[in-house]
């Protein structure tokens, strides 16, 4: 029989041995992540990396598979060249293992050993949800001394954030981590790094026409858009060159654990439903939403659709995009255009046929490209937001309206690769109406022109540069 005092030291050998599993620059103190140095760095390390000096709590949020986790890596890498190793912490929760003040307590009495109450160090949380009120735990540290910098991830939003607002105001700040935009995509294996064209100090410049001009060898890499679209947005992506492996990897690593696992972690009573429902939006990515048809559908009332996309919109698979209006009132009570967010889930969820995927919901999908593009492009600036404009009674209509400022600029996505007259109708109309000089068209061609309307101008951009 083991007693109490030899159980305790049992169970302290078995914490040591994970501590420095998940911690193996206590013992090498010239460790570093060889495969997260070699991966090349997104646009949201550089903000992360400011955010480090920051006084603020991190928590790092996004769909599954996008590389929080990587991120933690890189930045430990970042640390450790100026650091010293205790000074670092960083462990990985489970279902069966979740006792964080247990690894805390161990950490600072064991390893850091220093003054809890005014040194500072790093602490690295991964997989968080698992943990119950870790939020309490955390405030209690931080108010303690906010020189314990806390960088924290988990699968989702609902469950990283819940009681957030009580516990945590004003402590906390989200870096989301969006899957690959297609420009960095690109960038992934150029040798050239191209701009983000469609950040909006960017898109409203006097020198936008200029940029896209100076960048249009950007198109070289158009042969390779499809696969981008059904593949390319997950940075497992530079690890599988065989697509039918890639397949099965979308289909069992993200979307069957999130609709298997993830969704036990929400109020759902009918997984079934909840799962048609994401298919549906995904089919109609693109198109204004009518909760009455997709009602009948699947089934369900409107209240339940209404709170199953909520979900799915903490879970990063959606988001709903309103109608532009003056009128605040009529903004909130009017249809909403749906959009998924991210297009290789779509293809896998829908089993699009790789070879066919232009065939099939081509518009759907390349205006749901550009919608993630800015989103994704514009993630961490400030004064912009992103609608629609529908005008039914007049019949005219804007796929996006992007406001930056006080400025407003119509855009328009085809998928055609010649420029008919009639694409011009809806923007012209906006331009008109609201006292705008410059409008956007993008297209499936390969030439960038402006067109000019007596002081109007609409800039026609192929969709593949952005």
């Amino acid at each position: 029989m083991i007693s109490k005092k030899g159980s305790m030291f049992l169970n302290n050998q078995s914490l040591l041995e994970k501590i420095y599993f998940y911690n193996p620059w206590y013992q090498d103190k010239k460790f570093t992540f060889l495969e997260e140095e070699k991966f090349q760095k997104r646009e949201v390390f550089f903000v992360l990396e400011r955010y480090l000096k920051k006084r603020l709590i991190i928590s790092l949020v996004g769909l599954r598979r996008t590389g929080k986790s990587t991120l933690m890596r890189q930045s430990i890498n970042y640390l450790l060249r100026d650091l010293s190793p205790q000074e670092i912490f960083f462990y990985e929760f489970s279902e069966q293992d979740n006792d964080l003040e247990e690894k805390l307590d161990y950490f600072f009495q064991n390893i850091f050993k220093k003054n809890i109450y005014r040194d500072g160090c790093f602490i690295f949380l991964d997989e968080l949800q698992y943990v119950k009120n870790w939020q309490l735990i955390l405030k209690k540290y931080y108010d303690t001394n906010s020189n314990l910098k806390f960088i924290v991830s988990g699968s989702t939003h609902l469950y990283l954030h819940r009681n957030t607002n009580e516990s945590l105001a004003g402590r906390i700040i989200d870096i989301r981590i969006d899957p690959l935009s297609y420009t960095e995509w690109i960038n992934f294996t150029s040798s050239k790094k191209y701009p983000y064209l469609l950040k909006t100090e960017n898109i409203f410049a006097s020198s936008f026409f200029a940029s896209i001009k100076e960048n249009q060898d950007i198109l070289s890499f158009s042969k390779n858009f499809k696969t981008f679209v059904s593949f390319g947005e997950f940075p497992y992506f530079f690890q599988e060159d065989n697509l039918l492996d890639l397949n099965k990897y979308y289909q069992e690593s993200i979307l069957e654990r999130i609709f298997s696992y993830d969704i036990k972690l929400f109020d759902i009573d009918n997984h079934q439903a909840f799962f048609s429902l994401f298919k549906i939006l995904n089919r109609d990515s693109g198109t204004e939403m009518n909760l009455s048809n997709i009602a009948r559908e699947i089934s369900i009332n409107k209240a339940t659709i209404k709170r199953y996309i909520s979900i799915l919109e903490k879970m990063f698979l959606y988001s709903q995009l309103s109608k532009y209006s003056t009128n605040l009132r009529k903004q909130l009570k009017s249809f909403k255009k749906n959009y998924i967010s991210s297009l290789n889930l779509l293809r896998a969820s829908l089993n699009l046929d790789y070879w066919n995927t232009d065939r099939v919901f081509w518009g759907n999908i390349v205006e749901t490209f550009i919608f993630n593009e800015i989103k994704r492009h514009n993630f961490f600036s400030s004064n912009w937001d992103l609608f629609f404009y529908h005008d039914s009674s007049l019949k005219k209509e804007v796929d996006f309206v992007l406001s930056y400022e006080d400025k407003l600029l119509p855009i328009e996505v085809k998928t055609n690769d010649k420029i008919y007259k009639n694409y011009f109708k809806g923007i012209l109309f906006f331009l008109e109406k609201y006292k705008q000089d410059r409008g956007i068209l993008f297209y499936g061609g390969t030439e960038i022109k402006s067109e000019q309307f007596s002081k109007k101008e609409i800039l026609c951009v192929p969709y593949l540069m952005v």
